[in-house]
């Protein structure tokens, strides 16, 4: 449709002579690529841009390594619009706009510096295509009228190239832009995140949710109040356990060490709501209560107990895992296989841990047995395993070792969850 609407466009004689003033400018290639932004932005649309590009290059007015500086330009005030709408979305959605500037500038920078060459290929591409090189044609007869024969053949050819040349233009630039950046694609996504931080990522400060708005003198409410607290920190609890899986699997030093002090964040965090529910629990006990009630607390002292364990398994797999770096070994792809595994079973038995919190009466609690089993029966495969594997010496020892100390605490932190389950259903025993 391009194609089709250029010329009657290029030969209209309002547009020539809006053109005319600026025909004799001589700007550098960094200012036209500022007015190629500043109009994309005015415009909100990088298409009108494109087209007011197309008509100051048919006029003569601009020469075509000017209008290669144009798109570039546009290129660049078209992420500055995305960007602006962005500010009232979410941050997953400026995160995107974000990356889209990074891209846009990385290629932007990465063309200038090649200039030259990037015009030859351009033009290598169009006269490939059977049209005119754009570097040497000269586009002012395109403003032309009362050609004949062979002159209005030649306009016609060169009138049709007009998009083509500009198409390819954009093309390369994407092309050569994504074929650069696809190698590095973890680190923009660093990048990104720390130009748009995640504010509520940033907060994760410990504060007690239901405690504290009640009295505790009355103790049926209170004890209410402490039941909601505790299925609070469950999930708490995986979410730090969502840390664990992070650490293990991040590859870069800066990324683990994010997860790592996020894990020694959240080892503080259990161990100050265990201490702050104890702290209520026991004001709780000091009151007239039911024999009932009693046995309540003394069940909820015992699963905050195992929960505050869990955050502490946490931060112990963020040492592990930090003296492994220290001593420069690396899990390899078995060992990253079956740990992944492992991972996935534990996350089973997280969510198992939760359902039996949001149950007022937990009558029946043969989901955690089930998920307890499927951790221990995969730790003792992965031991046989392990043990051959080491045997036959398919990995480095010491890799080995952290690998299955790895294993180990995954499966310990089964246990609290089963234990957690237990004190639950104790509570109708």
């Amino acid at each position: 449709m391009l194609k089709d609407t250029s010329y009657p466009l290029l030969s209209s004689q309002p547009v020539r002579d809006f053109l005319a003033p600026i025909t004799d400018m001589s700007l550098s290639t960094v200012l036209f690529i500022i007015i190629g932004a500043v109009m994309t932005f005015c415009l909100q649309s990088s298409a009108a841009a494109t087209s007011i590009t197309m008509l100051l290059l048919a006029s003569g007015a601009i020469t075509f390594p000017n209008a290669v500086a144009f798109i570039l330009g546009e290129n660049i005030g078209t992420t500055i619009t995305s960007n602006l709408a962005a500010t009232s979305t979410n941050v997953s959605s400026k995160r995107t706009a974000r990356a889209h500037l990074v891209f846009n500038l990385f290629g932007s920078i990465l063309v200038i510096a090649l200039f030259r060459p990037y015009l030859r290929l351009n033009a290598f591409i169009v006269e490939a295509m059977g049209f005119p090189n754009p570097l040497t044609a000269d586009f002012s007869i395109l403003s032309q009228t009362g050609l004949e024969g062979s002159a209005l053949s030649a306009q016609t050819t060169l009138a049709s190239s007009l998009p083509y040349s500009v198409a390819i233009v954009h093309s390369l630039f994407n092309i050569i832009t994504t074929l650069i950046l696809v190698w590095f694609i973890p680190q923009l996504e660093k990048l990104v995140m720390k130009m748009v931080p995640n504010k509520e990522e940033e907060k994760e400060v410990f504060h007690l949710v239901y405690i504290g708005k009640g009295n505790a003198n009355l103790a049926e409410l209170s004890i209410t109040e402490a039941r909601k607290e505790i299925n609070h920190f469950g999930e708490i609890c995986a979410k730090g356990f969502g840390y664990v899986r992070q650490a293990i699997q991040e590859s870069e030093t800066d990324g683990f060490e994010e997860f790592r002090q996020k894990l020694v964040k959240y080892e503080e965090i259990t161990d100050r709501i265990e201490f702050e529910i104890a702290s209520y629990l026991n004001q709780v006990s000091q009151n007239d209560i039911s024999d009932q009630a009693r046995m309540q607390v003394k069940a909820y002292f015992k699963i905050i107990g195992e929960m505050e364990s869990l955050g502490d398994s946490g931060e112990a797999i963020s040492r592990l895992l930090q003296r492994k770096r220290d001593h420069g070994k690396v899990f390899n792809d078995l060992m990253r296989k079956r740990i992944g595994e492992m991972l996935d079973t534990m996350q089973q038995a997280y969510e198992v841990m939760n359902a039996n919190l949001g149950q007022a009466n937990v009558t029946d609690i043969t989901n955690a047995y089930v998920a307890e089993d499927a951790i221990n029966n995969m730790r003792d495969s992965l031991r046989e395993e392990h043990l051959k594997n080491m045997e036959v010496k398919s990995y480095d020892y010491t890799a080995g070792v952290y690998y299955f100390d790895l294993i180990q605490e995954l499966e310990t932190m089964g246990d609290f969850m089963i234990n957690i389950s237990q004190a639950l259903f104790g509570l109708n025993a």
